[in-house]
């Protein structure tokens, strides 16, 4: 960078080392750096608070950060989708629906993992039964050593498992799955 402008220079190194930290610290499961698809320093500070402030239960703090990254970044996949998962927890969103709609439009933004958990999630809201259960099984098979998977998987079995048939053991047994791969995941 020129040395009369470091702006670029210094918000490189701030992404970067904001990505190292998130995927380095204790306590939360090792991402790809690749999955936080923002080249915004600033969207992805705001994802970054908004992340730890969902691991606090602090739901409508997560979403008025999410929702500045997002300002940020309009096109940041990953923070439409963690919005709505926010205002699933009792965040006040304007627009849920269109949330998850923006997340979708920018899905070939997201790696595999998170895209496949939107898609999930999409299936459930939109009552496809069948299909929001066979992409949960399949997200729980794929990756069973994550955590936020085993929660999408539950989700979707607690939600509608029961009225297709599924045994309650079956619609419950992801959760504690979930909390022994990481006791902190709320």
């Amino acid at each position: 960078g020129a040395t009369s402008d470091p702006s670029p220079v210094i918000d490189s190194l701030a992404f970067q080392l904001a990505r190292l930290r998130l995927t380095s610290g204790s306590g939360t499961a090792l991402r790809s750096l690749a999955e936080f698809a923002t080249t915004s320093p600033i969207a992805l500070r705001l994802y970054l608070a908004g992340e730890r402030l969902a691991r606090q239960g602090k739901w409508q703090e997560s979403a008025d950060s999410l929702q500045r990254a997002i300002a940020a970044d309009s096109t940041f996949g990953l923070a439409y989708y963690r919005l709505r998962i926010a205002s699933t927890f009792g965040a006040s969103v304007d627009n849920r629906d269109g949330v998850i709609l923006a997340a979708l439009r920018y899905e070939t933004r997201l790696p595999r993992r998170q895209r496949e958990m939107l898609f999930a999630t999409w299936a459930l809201l939109e009552g496809r039964v069948a299909a929001a259960l066979r992409l949960a099984e399949a997200l729980g098979a794929r990756y069973p050593d994550d955590p936020e998977v085993a929660y999408v998987e539950g989700a979707a079995y607690f939600h509608v498992g029961l009225s297709r048939g599924e045994a309650p053991e079956r619609t419950v047994r992801p959760f504690p799955r979930a909390i022994a791969l990481d006791s902190s995941f709320l």
